[in-house]
């Protein structure tokens, strides 16, 4: 891929749990480390607790998984891990099946400790796509050959605001330690 003529080849892809995501990046940049949003991670996992588990337990549940998502490292993380299913398989066992496939297992990516130095949320993206609906397409699905001439004006709309200055893309880490 590239962006202002210079190649571009990412390291690690941060996205939901999108299996058509997840396929199309590693067709075109081969097999890279994958981090689960966060934020898409938290939210399908609440929607799951407010079905599945005692009422009783929704909040202390959540408040482990939170803690889970904090762990450091791989080892941490799987240890972490082990001490949550045997903590919770007894009180709520349908949960913890579907967590185990979905959250240990399938998309297992969405802990701090998974890739240093890196977001643990794809808010970013999220936001643009957001600019693209709200002020793009207004919502509204579009046949492709008006999406396309969308698509066009808005990348370049954008190229503008890179060319003036008033955006800046950064391929880099900006915001030091000592911040």
């Amino acid at each position: 891929m590239k962006l202002n003529l210079q190649e571009t080849t990412p390291n690690i892809l941060i996205a939901d749990g999108s299996g058509a995501i997840r396929n199309g990046f590693e067709a075109i940049f081969g097999e890279k480390p994958i981090v689960m949003c966060w934020a898409h991670m938290r939210r399908a996992v609440v929607k799951k607790i407010e079905s599945m588990v005692n009422k009783m337990e929704k909040q202390d549940l959540v408040e482990d998984i939170d803690a889970l998502q904090l762990a450091q490292s791989e080892q941490i993380f799987t240890k972490a891990s082990n001490f949550f299913i045997r903590k919770w398989n007894r009180k709520e066992p349908t949960f913890i099946e579907y967590f185990q496939k979905e959250w240990l297992t399938s998309h297992r990516g969405w802990y701090e400790g998974i890739q240093q130095l890196t977001p643990s949320t794809n808010n970013g993206l999220e936001s643009n796509n957001r600019v693209i609906k709200d002020e793009n397409i207004f919502r509204e699905r579009l046949p492709l050959s008006r999406f396309k001439i969308l698509t066009f004006e808005m990348v370049q709309k954008w190229s503008k605001s890179y060319e003036r200055g008033l955006k800046q893309f950064h391929d880099e880490q900006t915001v030091t330690l000592d911040i």
